[in-house]
């Protein structure tokens, strides 16, 4: 399959925009992008049961008509780690269980869609359940991994954590983007520079600020020349 795993150093970091962003621009370009969050927590109860407001988005930008249930098959209300707004429910979350679940929705969307886009939730550590990660999601899709951190104090440590972390599972890391998300200071005007003296992982950015209130098409525009980049180290 072609596509890209996305997940990030931490929450709140913009991983759903910089995807987002991605999914118009490829869309924009005329490739049939597929996207998916397997596993959400802090859902809203609809008509037809707990929505991820990141599902909502993802799907807009990439203009797919996927079921919700299809984006997003493990939906979970409290915004929590995955696993333990599963045990507010008594519903107890393993790897078995994960992958029955999502793997027969993420192999149809794949038979489906040219290009898919797969954003993890929380950082790449996050727990699914006791026995399994995002990283371990990110492995068994068998896709390369795009990371967004956060530009700010303390990015260089988060940064390097996550990509020791995938560099350990095997996982190809296709670049890191930098989200500015604090008010510009002297970490802000050093951190690509640093980060790119102790890896040799492509920095990107740092963006403008963008989170969720940023169009998709403002997030695409901001991306540029990136998409092709990552469009093509993802096929």
């Amino acid at each position: 399959m072609t596509g890209l795993f996305i997940t990030g150093t931490d929450t709140g970091v913009g991983k759903t925009a910089v995807t987002a962003g991605i999914a118009f621009a490829l869309k924009a370009r005329g490739v049939d992008v597929g996207v998916m969050k397997p596993v959400a927590s802090g859902c809203r109860e609809t008509s037809s049961g707990l929505v991820s407001e990141d599902s909502e988005l993802l799907r807009e930008a990439a203009g797919c008509a996927d079921d919700f249930a299809a984006i997003t098959p493990i939906a979970l209300r409290e915004p929590l780690s995955p696993h333990l707004a599963a045990k507010l429910v008594n519903f107890e979350l393993d790897r078995k269980i994960i992958r029955e679940k999502v793997f027969p929705t993420y192999n149809r969307l794949c038979e489906a869609h040219s290009f898919m886009l797969v954003e993890g939730v929380g950082g790449a550590l996050t727990p699914l359940a006791a026995d399994y990660a995002v990283i371990d999601l990110a492995w068994d899709m068998n896709l390369p991994v795009l990371v967004v951190a956060a530009d700010r104090l303390g990015v260089i440590n988060h940064t390097l954590l996550t990509l020791e972390a995938l560099r350990a599972r095997g996982l190809k890391t296709v670049g890191v983007i930098l989200n500015r998300v604090a008010t510009p200071d002297y970490a802000t005007q050093t951190n690509a520079e640093a980060l790119r003296d102790v890896t040799n992982i492509p920095i990107y950015g740092a963006l403008p600020f963008i989170d969720r209130e940023t169009s998709a098409a403002a997030i695409a525009s901001a991306l540029g020349s990136l998409t092709e980049i990552f469009y093509q180290a993802g096929k």
